[in-house]
């Protein structure tokens, strides 16, 4: 059934779009007399989802199911970049062949690394021949991921890259007669200011500073910088990478030494991803959701939509309507009700309190424990659904063989968030209480996990069946709120029966 005004907002840059101040007064009066107005259910989707496949999931599943719960569904529908421009970019990235002989020759180096013995260590490192890192590359295991058998483990938690192994690596990426001539190719295709600050403005995901890459402007502005005449670029574009894929082995060998490692194939890519194309690796979309989510916030509730909507809740809870008031988040939505939790004591009374189901949650820990301190008391319950981490590690972002096989989440840990490795509330990797996620080195974690160990079922990692309510057979991050039937069936329990 087609979703009417009276069941969603719908905003871009956190302002009213298509839904206004007034449709929000109506939808909070139709409340008012609606046989479910005991029942307030708030969703809020993913980030990296169009609007118009937002209103697609909600009139085809979640409406009606929150309804047949018992509860009167409000949807914050929001526009943002969508998942297909990561993946579209990714594939893009993929293809580039400075891109392939990078990844090569960090792999290669890798590997030689972690197939050492403790008292080679310090000399110059024996290389596997190239051809045979590609085949690898060609030919992944069935279902898996390129060089899933090195193991990470084999290096002291110490362990760095050695001044004789950086000096090797920088010989053999000087003699890489294909990463000069496309390093050269870079520099001369490289793009005036205007031209890349109209890619900008445009917010379509990719911002091209040269014709012949998706390498982020901020790099390339360092070849410009160094190299003002066009004519000698193409030593010091080449000069440019190699210092940086310097930076990326040390940083790659760092995390397999720390054990803060995704498997040697995919830390390889991330941290390339995050030297060379971060803004077109899907940062620029990823910050534009995070600040969206906050900016619903803003100081005026006419235009502000988040903020609209305390408010009128407030004057809805005065007027003596006192509804169960359920937030359900999925993916970024657990980040936008982060925000609403923290702003929800500027507007509502003390007594008004939320329970929240979060739905493969892409929140950083010190956000969520930021927002316990802050408001914790105003959670009454508390479910958190997300996969176990096989099935994390196992959920490809990008379909094709072999960019990035592994999950939403796992690609916005390693790549997009602020460090290598970022924590996520989603992940359950990061619940073990085992180094390196403990203690003073990320207190954070461990205000979370008191959080939710504090009752039994706050957390269920799929698959999971732990009676009604806390069951999920979710393998995909994108399956929690739209094709998962035991996720849904569980959060409608939640609903109609409490937790």
């Amino acid at each position: 059934m087609a979703v009417s005004k009276d069941h969603y907002l719908n905003l871009k840059n956190g302002v009213f779009e298509t839904t206004s101040k007034a449709d929000l007064d109506h939808l909070f009066a139709v409340l008012a007399d609606d046989p479910h107005r005991e029942r307030l259910v708030v969703h809020f989707h993913g980030g990296l989802v169009t609007a118009q496949n937002a209103l697609h999931t909600i009139e085809n599943r979640l409406l009606d199911a929150y309804q047949a719960a018992g509860g009167y569904p409000v949807f914050f529908v929001w526009h943002s970049g969508p998942v297909e421009v990561v993946v579209h970019n990714l594939a893009e990235i993929f293809r580039e062949p400075i891109f392939k002989r990078l990844l090569v020759r960090v792999l290669q180096f890798v590997e030689a690394k972690l197939r050492q013995q403790p008292g080679e260590r310090g000399g110059r490192l024996e290389l596997k021949d190239e051809a045979a890192i590609q085949r690898e590359l060609r030919q992944p295991p069935a279902g898996g991921e390129p060089l899933a058998g090195l193991a990470p483990t084999r290096l002291p938690v110490d362990e760095r890259l050695r001044e004789a192994e950086a000096e090797q690596f920088r010989e053999v990426l000087e003699m890489d007669y294909t990463l000069g001539q496309e390093a050269e190719a870079i520099a001369r295709g490289l793009r005036t200011t205007a031209e890349i600050a109209r890619d900008a403005a445009a917010r379509s995901g990719a911002v091209q500073a040269s014709r012949h890459t998706l390498m982020s402007p901020e790099v390339l502005a360092e070849i410009e910088r160094e190299a003002p005449s066009p004519a000698e670029r193409g030593v010091i574009s080449t000069g440019v990478i190699i210092r940086g894929a310097g930076r990326i082995l040390a940083r790659v060998i760092q995390r397999l030494a720390g054990r803060r490692d995704h498997g040697v194939y995919c830390t390889a890519v991330e941290e390339i991803l995050r030297e060379f194309y971060l803004a077109n690796a899907g940062k620029l979309v990823w910050d534009w959701v995070k600040r969206d989510t906050a900016d619903a916030f803003g100081p005026d509730p006419a235009w502000h939509g988040g903020t609209a909507f305390l408010e009128t809740l407030k004057q809805h809870w005065q007027s003596g309507c006192r509804p169960r008031i359920i937030l359900i988040g999925h993916s970024t939505g657990a980040i936008y009700i982060c925000h609403f939790l923290t702003h929800a004591a500027r507007y509502l009374p003390p007594e008004v309190q939320f329970d929240l189901v979060f739905l493969a949650p892409a929140c950083d820990f010190r956000l969520l424990a930021d927002t316990l301190a802050l408001c914790g008391e105003r959670i009454q319950n508390f479910r958190l659904f997300g996969m176990q981490d096989a099935l994390e590690a196992a959920d490809h972002l990008v379909p094709v063989a072999p960019v990035y096989p592994r999950s939403l989440l796992y690609f916005v840990s390693g790549v997009l968030e602020d460090e290598a490795d970022k924590p996520l509330v989603g992940m359950q990797r990061y619940y073990s209480g085992q180094p390196p996620y403990h203690g003073q080195a990320y207190p954070e974690i461990e205000i979370v996990r008191r959080f939710v160990r504090a009752e039994a079922g706050r957390t269920i990692w799929s698959r999971q069946d732990s009676g009604p309510g806390c069951a999920s057979t979710a393998e995909a991050h994108g399956a929690f709120d739209d094709e998962d039937v035991t996720t849904l069936n569980s959060v409608k329990h939640i609903i109609a029966e409490g937790f």
